[in-house]
């Protein structure tokens, strides 16, 4: 219901600076008492669900139906044509006029001429059918409309607060500490005796393989519980993740088995989070993942 939409309620959901208006004077007297007419001078209607039309600059009223779109396209009845072509055009979408239903007032006009013989029974009843389609089409236009507004909104503001951690993320792990504890992964670690775990690795390599270990883990974290998008992650450095998981994965185990001799609680909490970012990152491998962006250009490998 119209009478339901408020100010308030549409700047909550749209931003009081989305909202447009149409001045009272624009409307013509036979629409003076439409919800609309009432509505739109104080209520308004949100910039992106529909467009309003401007009043005309010499008369100051909106056009009529009659003045934007051939009437006779769309009712083949001369009285229900005539009535139609003087509603006022408040707005339009994508693919289509708005018009504000008839009055009260317009349709006990329509009742008196039917008493009075100059238009059919059937006629207005016709007229009120294709007014309830044209309603309820355009009621879900504009849902749909808002729909996408709103869900576009919500992602972009997502977007917002997700960059600045994502470009950290990136910026840490490009820096010379954790470059330098992949280079330790990847040359020195198969070939010590990982049997005591990170007890047994050279003090100064477990501190660089235990940060890289617990930034994987804290990125495992964010992707698992949907703060960062996995397809950036795995497109930029899933490689990475991959090759240093698996070779990471017996000292791992070597320490969850450790805790679990010692009854800490949940021993296989220890890179868990780390260990399901490389099942996510296997699934949804680096090319695939930079595949599915549409600004993609580059050829799989």
């Amino acid at each position: 219901m119209l009478s339901d939409v408020t100010r308030g309620g549409l700047a909550a959901l749209f931003g009081e600076d989305r909202l447009v208006t149409l001045p009272a004077t624009a409307f013509p007297p036979p629409a003076a008492d439409t919800e609309g007419a009432r509505l739109l001078p104080t209520v308004g209607a949100p910039v992106g669900t529909l467009t309003l039309r401007e009043p005309d600059a010499l008369s100051g009223r909106l056009p009529l139906v009659r003045d934007v779109v051939h009437v006779t396209d769309f009712e083949d009845r001369d009285e229900a044509r005539q009535e139609t072509a003087t509603w006022p055009v408040i707005g339009w979408l994508p693919t289509a006029h708005l018009a504000p239903t008839p009055s009260t007032a317009d349709r006990r006009r329509a009742v008196a001429r039917v008493a009075r013989g100059e238009m059919s029974a059937q006629t207005v009843s016709d007229g009120g059918r294709v007014m309830e389609i044209a309603a309820l089409v355009v009621s879900v236009l504009a849902l749909a409309a808002s729909a996408f507004v709103s869900l576009r909104q919500i992602r972009l503001t997502k977007h917002t607060n997700t960059l600045p951690v994502v470009v950290d993320l990136f910026r840490e792990h490009r820096g010379l500490r954790l470059a330098r504890a992949r280079e330790v992964v990847f040359r020195q670690l198969p070939g010590w005796d990982l049997s005591t775990g990170m007890e047994g690795l050279p003090e100064r390599e477990r501190h660089l393989i235990r940060d890289l270990a617990w930034f994987y883990d804290n990125l495992g974290a964010l992707v698992t519980h949907g703060v960062v998008d996995i397809e950036p992650v795995s497109g930029y450095l899933g490689g990475s993740v991959v090759s240093v998981w698996e070779r990471m994965e017996p000292l791992v185990r070597v320490e969850r088995a450790k805790r679990a001799q010692n009854n800490l609680p949940d021993p296989n909490r220890w890179q868990e989070y780390f260990e399901n970012l490389y099942h996510l990152v296997k699934e949804l491998p680096p090319p695939d993942a930079r595949a599915q962006s549409r600004l993609w250009r580059l050829p799989q490998p």
